[in-house]
């Protein structure tokens, strides 16, 4: 029962220090404010019941705050068909919505060939759960762009702290840096964590959710130079060096996004 105290005091003690250390203003500024149809949300069964390596397929409701998102500069992208030189209608590739850079070079990579990529600044909801998030986001993207989409959302779930940060975690980098993420978690405690990612496929009928996930652990401090994001701070189960350390082919050997991408590339064979 102490023990059980003990952690629990530790876990609220980090807490309030992300809540006092993180910028709340900038965190719900736009253009990633909550959405009014989904305010912020704790960790749900979406991402949560989706084992790594899983799929789950559900049709947009009249309801979702993505299903009547309506984007400037749609008029501006290019439309779902396009004509081969025999003039037969084709299907073209899903497109990738992502304004980070190290995500696309690092999905390129995984697939063995480049994909077609748009920049959008979309509405992001604010929850825990990266398969809440993905959906949601894919469904605006799919709105503003008028065509096959999919998106990528990845969090970081540490043990210790009942899953947090999850999904957030790129305001919690932009806030308190890696080494922050690797304070929350005082001496002596829990470091274990799972990187999830989700990918979301969208047609506009149906969203496809494609799950990929990591074990591992926390180290005391960043290391390494390469990657991004919390890639320094991140030690997969099985190997010594943290995924900033690694090549990228050592990466995509433990990468949850690598499990998503795989997932990804099966889907979309003719």
């Amino acid at each position: 029962m102490v023990d059980s105290q003990r952690d629990s005091q530790a876990r609220s003690s980090a807490v309030r220090s992300v809540a006092q250390n993180l910028d709340w203003n900038g965190l719900l500024a736009s253009p990633y404010q909550p959405s009014t149809a989904a305010p912020l949300i704790a960790d749900q069964e979406v991402g949560g019941s989706i084992p790594s390596g899983h799929t789950i397929s559900d049709a947009p409701d009249e309801k979702s705050p993505g299903a009547s998102a309506c984007i400037q500069g749609a008029s501006q992208v290019a439309r779902l068909t396009q004509i081969n030189q025999s003039g037969q209608t084709m299907r073209r590739p899903p497109l990738f919505v992502s304004s980070n850079a190290g995500k696309v070079r690092e999905i390129e990579a995984i697939l063995g060939f480049p994909i077609e990529q748009l920049d959008l600044d979309l509405p992001e909801i604010q929850a825990l759960d990266v398969a809440l998030v993905a959906r949601d986001k894919a469904l605006k993207a799919h709105a503003a762009a008028g065509r096959t989409v999919f998106v990528e959302d990845t969090g970081l779930y540490l043990d210790h702290l009942g899953g947090l940060p999850g999904a957030l975690v790129r305001w919690f980098l932009a806030t308190i840096g890696p080494q922050g993420i690797c304070d929350l978690l005082p001496e002596g405690a829990d470091r274990s964590a799972t990187a999830r990612t989700a990918i979301a496929l969208c047609d506009g009928g149906t969203v496809e959710l494609l799950i990929g996930e990591t074990s591992g652990t926390i180290t005391s401090a960043p290391r390494g130079g390469g990657g991004f994001g919390w890639d320094a701070v991140f030690v997969p189960e099985g190997a010594e060096k943290t995924f900033a350390e690694m090549s990228q082919s050592k990466r995509d050997k433990f990468s949850m996004r690598r499990k998503a991408v795989d997932l990804l590339r099966e889907r979309l064979r003719p």
